[in-house]
């Protein structure tokens, strides 16, 4: 649980676009692309999904 109740997806969605803005990204993060770069990691070393 947060600091200030449970996280909400876009509580989520505000964290990530914070970090992508922190980052200096030249794009916009979202968190379906964190996702889909974890599984692409996970597959590409070996990994069952």
């Amino acid at each position: 649980m947060g600091r200030y109740g449970p996280l909400q997806g876009n509580g989520i969605y505000d964290i990530i676009k914070k970090l992508g803005e922190k980052a200096e990204l030249n794009q916009s993060l979202h968190p379906h692309a964190c996702r889909h770069t974890f599984a692409t990691t996970l597959l590409a070393r070996g990994a069952d999904l």
